[in-house]
């Protein structure tokens, strides 16, 4: 996996995982066992060069992207997700 990238995901509250934050060299370790548990949460993480991409597929209904934004979604609102 190429670095930088950076999380289009929703906002996870009470973390500093937030749309737009760039990642330079990894993900730090409440990240690495969040995306350990669920493995769908790493394709929230693009590449810096990509995120224009990213951002359009996020919006295009039915898309890969899309459909993991949502199920990331979903699982911060049932309390799912912890970062």
């Amino acid at each position: 996996m190429n670095w930088p990238r950076m999380y289009l995901g929703p906002a996870v509250r009470g973390s500093f995982l937030t749309p737009g934050r760039v990642f330079a060299n990894g993900y730090p370790p409440p990240v690495e066992d969040a995306v350990k548990q669920h493995p769908d949460l790493a394709e929230l993480f693009v590449s810096t060069a990509e995120i224009a991409k990213g951002r359009a597929e996020i919006q295009r209904t039915g898309s890969r992207l899309n459909t993991v934004y949502n199920q990331t979604n979903k699982l911060i609102h049932e309390g799912g997700l912890h970062v």
